[in-house]
């Protein structure tokens, strides 16, 4: 309402029906219908008319009042008496009624304004002369008369779409306002120019529309495109208009005795009462959606809550109030204080916008609280959730009584019932006398905002959800959410129901357990760990175990008969990758499953069986058995042998165990203690597929130290010589006679590894210091041994048996070709493991360098044993090392006894082979024989003080007895002999056999 220097008024007529010379009451903006000043014959004379064309368009986000009354030119005292609810609006004016009913609106409005003309009376209507009934200036019904009138018309298209939580809505608004600014350059009458990508035509398709204007439409627009069409068709359809704006004249100016209004209400008055009534809006928009929502919907204790606090903004009182008011204030009746005072006291007490809008603000706490764990338990409402939500006592007691239904499990809301203190206090005084209001304090006291609740609940919330998911497909259980109050739980808790009854009010579910770890293994057996889960570990009664190969071919389970902390998983297969998990069971049901644990694979093999174990006074000769279940595919590539003292009383330390590692199955365990026990235990090493168990342990003592085993020989023994030293044949026992070939054996059948060699040359001495060697002959002894030998056999076999004493750690075969230098048997029949010719060293004097060309490639091709005699001068080796002959070990054998050094003299033990051209014409006689690849080496001893790493000792010094003035050549010729024996039999152990004269030694 604008005042003109004259007094005049101009104001909207907001969709009025007015007309000239049309009386109005400014003091309640009321038309006055039926009476003027003036008969109609008198109005219609005289009018002025004059054209104001003018149109205009404007696109606006904005839906607050403020905003609204702007665009249709409302202000002033006007403004105050729409806000009263004095003024009714029509045509576009209604769209000062179109407010938003949800914050999560979208809401873009396109403003259409045109004018056509202009009509006033004219002078000679306002002169006394010419008022006809003047009665109307005592009759003080109205304080203006209509003399102007603005005709044009007024269209607002009002665009609306909800906006989900993860869009903005000021970018939804923002990019339709863009697509509303073409709008109005559609060519008038022509096709559309708006031609939008698909994309944005499914954008503006969201929008629904609604029309407000002062034209008459046969369809209101209804969409974005309907929209379009209307704008096009809006100049002809307004015709010649309506009434958009009107002057008043006040009566006072024709009539000094006629009512007038004595003030105007301040701007800022107006400007307080509307910026209440937009926070009045503010929240009822809150209000409209808090009703929308889901926790709403499904609990009435909320419900109320929303619906008592709707009612505190409710306006309608107060606008009856100011509707009162505004009269009497305009007339003079009243002070304008009045109107401040009491728009004051509202704001201060029961609409005090603070007070209201921390009630409002706890309501949609308790609101978003209980919809966050409505959506985390049902998630977010799918119609597929196991979990029921029951909305009243009477659906409960449906659900619980069900004779079908063994249990009910119910995760239940305890304190949406609560009172709230806020709104309890606005709700009360605002049936009272406002004079009486004190302000309202804000409590933060609620369940809603307390942390260690919301915790407690939010975990509740989370074994609930797991807990029903776990066991959904049991028909005989039931998940309900409900609100049941409860002061005793605060917050929630979970109602566990049994046969129709109450057992529980405090349920807590099993919740999922750590991933399971193996602590122990086997090769058909994992056993696990089981953690207990961190919440309803009380409740648990046992576990249940699955496992499986892989996981497409399903899982099998197992339950444990308590809750034990390990668990043993039996029946699996060796060598084999499974995974394991496992749950939690209560009284109500099943738990949530562990995380899958990592890949468990079974050990290759069962351990061994009990180890069968020999002993003797200072070793232990240990027999693995073979395992009895073992995976598929997996080979024993070691065993491991370990062994402890035995702890005694008298012991300060428990014994560490010593480890040895067998390609074979049978394992020495030498250098030991006599008469002491010992804890031996095996396993198997299957190289990537892993070790096996340990065997059980074998407790077993070593024998007692006995005479030395060759004392107890000789004591058997026949004399052959006596002297000093005696020579013993050692007896042996005929086995097998076959020809010139003949089989003897010395010593029962033993289960160590047995080594064969294949002799070849007449030298029974160095078969003779192989057995002196093996059963331990000392220098200081004054014996020798020999074994039996007959003259009319060409191929004597010597079995020996290992024995408890023996100097190597296993059996020995010598096969041992006297005279016919192998010529008899069939090389690729034998099974051996060194191929060993004895030469006389004075044969190696004439090899010339062709000849030892030819024997390096015989040594590429193949590996052979020279055992080479009379090797007693450093000339001889420096010729050797000049040839690069090789060499594998020599023996001088002057020192072994008289007779053998007899023998040399004579030349008995020479082999046959005596000249240059007889031994490598004899060696190549033997190559052409070898059909196959044998274990032939080649080793170089390079003199006799020229010992290699093996040596320890047992050589014995080169330089003879510290004690003695003189060198004793024959026990350092007798100490180097036995070195080389005993670095010729470890060589020995690490060769492989190969097959040959297999029907002749078995």
């Amino acid at each position: 309402m604008d005042l003109c220097s004259n007094g005049t008024l101009t104001l909207a007529a907001l969709g009025r029906p007015f007309s000239l010379g049309m009386l109005y009451d400014c003091r309640n903006d009321h038309l006055i219908p039926g009476l003027t000043l003036w008969d109609e014959e008198a109005l219609r004379r005289d009018i002025i008319t004059t054209d104001e064309p003018f149109t205009d368009f404007k696109v606006i986000t904005s839906d607050s009042t403020a905003d609204k009354y702007s665009v249709l030119n409302v202000n002033g005292s006007l403004k105050a008496s729409c806000l009263a609810g004095l003024v009714k609006v029509e045509g576009s004016a209604q769209y000062l009624k179109d407010v938003k009913e949800s914050q999560n609106q979208a809401r873009v409005t396109l403003c259409y304004t045109t004018t056509k003309k202009n009509t006033q009376l004219s002078m000679s209507h306002l002169g006394q002369e010419h008022i006809k009934y003047k009665e109307m200036f005592s009759q003080g019904k109205a304080t203006h008369v209509v003399t102007g009138i603005l005709y044009g018309a007024n269209a607002f298209f009002v665009f609306d779409r909800e906006v989900s939580s993860d869009e903005d809505r000021k970018d939804i608004e923002a990019n339709f306002k863009v697509k509303l600014n073409s709008v109005p350059y559609v060519s008038i009458g022509g096709e559309s120019a708006l031609d939008m990508k698909n994309s944005s035509k499914t954008e503006t398709e969201k929008f629904s529309c609604r029309f407000h204007g002062d034209v008459l439409l046969e369809n209101n627009p209804v969409s974005f495109q309907d929209a379009v069409d209307t704008y096009k068709t809006l100049p002809q359809k307004v015709g010649e208009g309506v009434p958009v704006q009107v002057n008043l004249l006040p009566l006072k100016a024709l009539d000094p005795t006629a009512a007038q209004m004595v003030r105007q209400i301040s701007g800022s008055l107006v400007d307080q009462w509307q910026t209440a009534l937009e926070d009045l809006s503010e929240l009822e928009m809150r209000c409209n959606d808090a009703m929308r929502s889901k926790p709403v919907k499904y609990f009435k204790e909320i419900d109320a809550k929303v619906k008592t606090f709707k009612k505190l903004c409710f306006t309608e009182h107060l606008k009856t109030t100011l509707a009162d008011l505004l009269p009497s204030i305009r007339g003079g009746e009243k002070e304008e204080r009045v109107l401040s005072d009491f728009l004051k006291k509202q704001r201060e007490f029961r609409f005090n916008s603070n007070i209201l809008s921390e009630c409002m603000d706890r309501i949609e706490r308790e609101i978003n609280v209980v919809d966050r764990f409505l959506r985390m338990i049902t998630e977010d409402y799918s119609q597929t959730c196991s979990t029921k939500i029951v909305t009243s006592k009477k659906e409960l007691d449906k659900e619980v009584l069900n004779p079908k239904v063994k249990r009910v499990v119910c995760f239940t809301f305890t304190s949406l019932g609560c009172e709230d203190p806020i709104l309890s206090a606005l709700n009360s005084q605002s049936s009272e006398n406002t004079q009486a209001l004190v302000p309202v304090k804000p409590d933060l006291t609620r369940w809603y905002h307390s942390d260690n609740i919301f915790d407690d609940i939010d975990k509740q919330a989370g074994l609930f959800k797991d807990f029903a998911e776990a066991n959904k497909e049991d028909t005989q259980t039931r998940f309900l959410l409900a609100s049941i109050p409860n002061k005793e739980q605060e917050g929630a808790s979970i109602y566990l129901y049994e046969n129709g009854s109450k057992r529980n009010e405090h349920l807590e579910p099993p919740s999922k357990p750590e991933k399971p770890r193996a602590c122990d293994r086997t090769h058909n057996s994992v056993t696990l760990e089981l953690l207990p889960p961190d919440r309803g570990a009380h409740d648990v009664i046992h576990y249940l175990i699955e496992y499986c190969i892989d996981e497409k071919d399903g899982w099998s389970s197992e339950k444990t008969s308590e809750s034990d902390a390990a668990y043993t998983v039996s029946g699996l297969l060796p060598s084999t990758e499974y995974k394991f998990k496992y749950r939690a069971v209560c009284s109500a049901g099943l738990g949530p499953d562990s995380e899958v644990s990592n890949i468990i694979r079974t050990l290759p093999s069962c351990p061994p069986g009990k180890p069968e174990i020999k002993a003797y006074s200072s070793e232990l000769m240990v027999c693995c058995p073979m395992p009895s279940v073992i995976g598929q595919g997996v080979k024993i590539q070691n065993y491991m042998v370990e062994h402890k003292e035995v702890h005694t009383e008298e012991s300060e330390e428990e014994a560490e165990w010593m480890k040895r590692t067998s390609k074979d199955n049978v394992c020495i365990i030498a250098g030991l203690q006599s008469l002491t026990k010992y804890t031996v235990r095996v396993r198997y090493d299957c190289g990537e597929a892993g070790i096996s168990k340990w065997s059980t342990p074998v407790i077993i003592a070593t024998l007692s130290k006995t005479t030395r085993l060759a004392d107890d020989v000789k004591e058997k023994s026949e004399l052959k010589h006596s002297g000093s030293p005696s020579v013993y044949e050692i007896p042996m026992e005929t086995i097998q006679t076959v020809g010139k070939i003949v089989r003897l054996r010395f010593g029962e059948q033993s289960s160590r590894t047995r080594r064969t060699i294949y002799l070849v040359g007449d030298k029974d001495q160095v078969v003779a210091l192989m057995i002196n060697y093996i059963l331990g002959v000392q220098w200081e002894n004054g014996f020798r041994f020999k074994l039996p030998q007959d003259d009319e056999v060409s191929t004597m076999i010597y079995e020996i048996n290992y024995q408890d004493g023996f100097q190597i750690p296993f059996s020995l075969t010598i096969i041992y070709d006297r005279h016919e230098k192998g010529s008899i048997l069939d090389l690729d029949q034998i099974k051996f493991n060194a191929l060993c010719f004895v030469w006389d060293a004075a044969v190696f004097r004439d090899v010339d360098s062709e000849d030892c060309k030819e024997m390096k490639r015989w040594e590429k091709k193949w590996k052979m044993v020279n055992l080479l005699t009379h090797a007693d001068g450093r000339q001889l080796f420096k010729h050797i090392d000049t040839e690069d002959i090789p060499v594998h070990f020599q023996f001088n054998l002057s020192a072994f006894t008289d007779q053998a050094r007899r023998s040399h003299d004579d030349g008995d033990g020479v082999m046959m082979m005596r000249s240059r051209h007889d031994l490598m014409r004899g060696i190549r006689d033997k190559m052409r024989e070898m059909r196959s690849h044998h274990d032939i080496m080649w080793m170089m001893r390079r003199s006799l003080d020229d010992e290699d790493d093996d040596h320890d000792g047992d050589g014995g010094d080169d330089d003879g007895d510290d004690g003695d003035d003189h060198p004793q050549f024959e026990k350092m010729f007798w100490d180097a002999d036995m070195g080389s024996m005993k670095r010729f039999f470890k060589t020995l152990l690490k060769m492989e056999s190969s097959c040959l004269l297999k029907d002749l030694i078995g």
